[in-house]
């Protein structure tokens, strides 16, 4: 098994020109999504449009529907939401989508308005987002403490906003949509499951629901940083000992609402089909080579042996999971825990740290893991490490880097090159 540096990254400002012209293209292929244009057109039409400077941070398409976006301000223009410079906007084909982004907005007292010119476009704040609004308004009432002192981490629209409070604790918030009644007995009960995870010496960050809401969760700001910042090969390897003791932990199937999500190895081959569709949609100059690499890392994994009994497995482990501080570590985010092969977690930081440029955390990582009594089996490591790098070949496009054509185009040459190890 092979873990190999990429390459420099371009430095940071506009598209380069061949991703500019992937997006010309997309935008010709998908006429539908009115708003495609001014999502890929310079930041200054944006900023136009929304009347405050703006530019692009995270995008999320789906061809001949939707186009959904996040951005953030000029660092000094006016605040605009109680958050700061944050906001988004949607463009849909079904017209009636932009109509219940305005309804839900007024229901909670944010402000989202429809863009003049681009039809079926709305834009709004942060706290203005038609899937969360109805969940931040009951954390509003319930704990408005909470809201009222807190600063905006992150917002991936329609989906999380992630908070930091500034009163006189420290804490991390994370809203996500509301649960429907139908639903709440099957949801994965996270508090109670990290709650264990401390009990069996498994170092986490602890939540709670604030409130009583079960779509919110809050735990205390903690470390420097994650280790994907602090890049600390210590680090690194006391995370490869915390993931060898959740591997080995025993539960009941069912217990915290568990579930078994991830044993299901149909679910491995739709997501390599959805990661190379994904590709195919935005790029099909690449959609033969995204669509052949899945299909050979599904028939890799069909043809190897595999353990008779899955483990428990984080599900979406990265150095981007695992806070740090001097001589202690922390695993978060949970929400993809499962059953599955331990080569999911391993194959899946390696990946992460493969695009990082930092493969020696990896090396540290399976160091600490087989220190602690893990086993590494290579080609199955490979076979997950191949997997999770085409997952992640699409996020340059979905954080619009500046060469994103050329980035996506190196992590599937890598993932090419692991199945060639």
């Amino acid at each position: 098994m092979t873990i190999a540096a990429g390459t420099s990254p371009p430095p940071n400002g506009r598209v380069t020109a061949r991703s500019h012209a992937a997006e010309q293209d997309l935008i010709s292929r998908d006429p539908r999504v009115a708003a495609l244009r001014l999502v890929f057109n310079d930041d200054e039409e944006l900023s136009t449009a929304l009347n405050r400077p703006a530019h692009v941070t995270r995008i999320r398409y789906k061809p001949a529907s939707s186009v959904v976006i996040t951005y953030s301000s000029d660092r000094f223009a006016e605040p605009h939401d109680r958050w700061g410079d944050h906001g988004w906007l949607a463009s849909y084909v079904d017209d009636s989508k932009v109509s219940k982004s305005l309804l839900n907005a007024r229901r909670g007292n944010a402000t989202a308005a429809r863009v003049e010119g681009i039809r079926g476009t709305v834009h709004g704040t942060a706290s203005a987002d038609r899937r969360l609004t109805g969940t931040l308004a009951r954390l509003d009432q319930a704990c408005p403490q909470l809201t009222e002192t807190s600063t905006l981490l992150r917002h991936n629209p329609h989906r999380r906003l992630l908070l930091r409070t500034l009163g006189a604790t420290d804490l991390v918030v994370k809203v996500t949509p509301r649960t429907h009644r139908a639903s709440v007995d099957q949801q994965f009960r996270q508090v109670e499951f990290l709650d264990h995870l401390t009990s069996e010496g498994i170092p986490v960050v602890r939540l709670w629901h604030p409130g009583g809401l079960r779509d919110v969760v809050a735990g205390q700001w903690w470390g420097t940083g994650d280790l994907a910042a602090v890049q600390s090969t210590d680090a690194a390897g006391a995370a490869g000992q915390a993931l060898a003791a959740l591997h080995s932990l025993r539960l009941a199937r069912g217990q915290f609402a568990i579930g078994a999500r991830n044993a299901d190895p149909t679910l491995a081959e739709s997501e390599s089909a959805r990661a190379a569709g994904a590709i195919a949609v935005v790029l099909p100059e690449f959609a033969q080579r995204a669509h052949r690499l899945a299909q050979a890392i599904n028939d890799r994994r069909a043809a190897s042996d595999r353990p008779s009994d899955p483990v428990l497995t984080h599900g979406d482990f990265s150095p981007d999971q695992v806070l740090v501080r001097p001589g202690e570590i922390r695993l978060i985010d949970f929400d993809r825990v499962g059953w599955s092969d331990p080569e999911r977690d391993l194959g899946s930081f390696a990946a992460a740290a493969i695009i990082l440029r930092s493969p020696d955390l990896a090396v540290a990582l399976f160091d600490g893991y087989v220190g602690a009594g893990g086993e590494l089996r290579p080609d199955a490591i490979n076979d997950w490490l191949a997997h999770s790098l085409l997952s992640r070949a699409i996020d340059p496009f979905r954080y619009r880097a500046p060469d994103w054509v050329g980035d996506v185009e190196r992590i599937l040459t890598a993932a090419e090159q692991v199945l060639e190890s």
